[in-house]
């Protein structure tokens, strides 16, 4: 998960920080990750396409790609993860979703003995 406050340094976090099969969810509206094309992503999913393209238009999300779908698509589907590549996530203020796809998270992470635990 990328998260930072908004400022003047933006996308520094290109494809080659990130194991080749990572899952990467950024919660900060893209300010740290840079994917650019689609060899950053094998898989790229939104919450909801017309806000994060009218977010891309306001020059936030610069250099992604169009989303394959949106998360809703992928479940009613059933997509299954790419058998290799990165899967990027990104989804823009539905705060259910964030606190459910964290847990989620959070859960496989702990069952795979994945992860820091930090400090409160």
């Amino acid at each position: 998960m990328t998260a930072a406050s908004f400022g003047a340094v933006r996308q520094v976090m290109t494809p080659d920080w990130l194991a080749p099969d990572a899952l990467v969810v950024p919660i900060d509206y893209g300010h740290l990750l840079r994917i650019g094309s689609r060899a950053g992503a094998a898989l790229f999913l939104v919450d909801q396409r017309e806000q994060f393209r009218r977010q891309s238009r306001a020059g936030l999300f610069e250099g992604y790609p169009d989303p394959v779908a949106t998360l809703g698509e992928a479940l009613l589907d059933g997509m299954v993860r790419p058998a290799s590549g990165r899967v990027v996530v990104t989804h823009l203020g539905v705060g259910l979703a964030d606190v459910v796809f964290a847990d989620a998270i959070v859960r496989r992470a702990e069952r795979l003995g994945l992860g820091t635990l930090l400090a409160r």
